[in-house]
């Protein structure tokens, strides 16, 4: 090579070390340097080659990278005279700018003809860094700010999920409406009477899924200012999500029954009724055992009005408490249509009790006639329970045995209450006139308050 006065350009060459070794880094063959590695220190140029023994190797492999034909072999070759090689300071200054550009150029040139793996890696890394930009850019744009929760203060079902993720709401839910829509009756109040709905004639069958679905859309969807006015909103009140959408519901059937009962309800005025329950025993007192006897209940039933209602109006009061999860309706604009009569606790005791009998003689055959039970109830304490009862109510009153004053055994004389005797003289027609007064004495019974002469 020509030796000029920059026939040693050691400071390009420092530079030519440092791009090697940044491309095997780049193609894995060397790891990335640690900050003691001298890459990181200081560049100088040594004042003599001798200063720097690895920069022998180091031109050998840099000058493997070129060709014969690319690589001058004499001074006679040189493309370049001693004479330009005679740089001003400025000059000296450029010159290792140009040659790290020319070997740059190589090394580009080599990496794009023989190491495919080195783009695989490059094209995969800005795979990766756009994929990061899109994914910045959708959180910015519609991403979930909530953390993938529920908004605060979203309401399904009475549970309150806010700041719930999915999976916990619907277990919440869940907790709740597995006791209620398949298992509760809807009863629904229309004026002074009730009217029940059973699970199994309606259906009812709430999608809870569905239901928490809705409850994390809310804030999710729409403008960005109906976005951010949920979001104000959630702070101040609770938002409650209507569960008709996504309850399974025999609506026709709800509605036939209500049309049914309209169609009936103004005639639906009943008067109130009685009965005795129980079995009611043998009575007489030679047969019956009050320990033994069976209790009897006097049973009122109270009577109901009609009622006057809009179908519509009503079924559309049953939808919103299935809506909300509640299960008592009671009808707004229901009327009364007619009153029962007052009950009359005096005829139902006349008619129901019994009054007990005393034991009696028979005065021709002087035989006792057994006396019986009779049974009543506290007409105090019944005036009480009735005066309290709603229209429809059933009213039990507990009846009580009586016994007579005069059971069987109190008949007869069993005592004596007094005694006479008159002495008479032996006289036949004396005698025969005492023997007529005994035999019609013998026998009578006075008995208290009668008199005999």
């Amino acid at each position: 090579m020509s030796k000029g006065k920059f026939s040693n350009p050691r400071p390009y060459r420092e530079e030519e070390r440092e791009i090697e070794k940044s491309f095997r880094q780049l193609t894995g063959q060397e790891k990335p340097p640690k900050p003691e590695d001298p890459i990181f220190s200081q560049a100088s140029v040594p004042d003599s080659e001798a200063a720097d023994p690895e920069a022998a190797d180091l031109i050998s492999e840099a000058d493997s990278l070129f060709s014969e034909e690319d690589r001058p072999s004499s001074e006679e070759d040189s493309p370049v005279s001693d004479e330009e090689l005679d740089f001003s300071p400025d000059e000296k200054e450029n010159a290792p700018k140009r040659g790290a550009l020319a070997f740059l150029d190589k090394i580009l040139s080599f990496v794009d003809g023989n190491q495919k793996p080195v783009m695989v890696a490059l094209c995969a890394a800005a795979l990766v860094l756009i994929l990061s930009l899109i994914a910045i850019f959708v959180v910015n744009v519609s991403g979930d700010p909530y953390g993938k929760k529920i908004l605060n203060n979203v309401t399904v079902a009475g549970v309150n999920v806010g700041g719930m993720r999915k999976s916990d709401a619907v277990t919440a839910v869940r907790a709740v409406t597995d006791q209620t829509y398949t298992k509760q009756d809807m009863v629904v109040t229309l004026g002074d009477t009730t009217l029940r709905l059973s699970p199994g004639d309606t259906g009812a069958k709430l999608d809870v899924k569905a239901a928490v679905n809705a409850a994390y859309a809310y804030g999710r969807t729409g403008t960005k200012a109906e976005r951010q006015e949920a979001y104000q909103a959630s702070l101040r009140s609770n938002h409650i999500i209507g569960l008709l959408p996504y309850l399974h519901l025999q609506q026709d059937y709800i509605k036939g029954v209500l049309e049914d009962y309209a169609g009936t309800a103004g005639s639906l005025l009943t008067q109130t009724t009685y009965a005795l329950e129980g079995d009611v025993p043998d009575l007489a007192t030679d047969k019956f055992d009050e320990e033994t006897a069976p209790q009897l209940t006097l049973v009122i039933t109270m009577g109901t009005p009609g009622v006057n209602f809009n179908v519509d109006d009503v079924f559309n009061q049953i939808l919103d408490a299935y809506s909300m999860n509640v299960f008592t309706v009671k009808a707004e604009g229901a009327q009364a249509d007619g009153e029962p009569d007052p009950v009359d606790l005096q005829k139902i005791y006349d008619d129901v009790c019994v009054k007990p009998v005393d034991a009696t003689v028979n005065m021709q055959t002087f035989k006792a006639i057994p006396g019986s039970y009779g049974y009543e109830f506290d007409m105090v304490q019944a005036q009480k329970q009735v005066s309290a009862a709603q229209y429809g109510e059933v009213v039990r009153i507990p009846m009580e045995y009586v016994a007579p004053e005069i059971l069987d055994d109190d008949v007869f004389f069993r005592d004596v209450l007094g005694t006479t005797s008159t002495p008479h003289s032996n006289n036949a027609n004396r005698t025969a006139n005492l023997e007529l007064a005994c035999k019609a004495l013998n026998g009578v019974v006075l008995n208290p308050g009668e008199t005999f002469s």
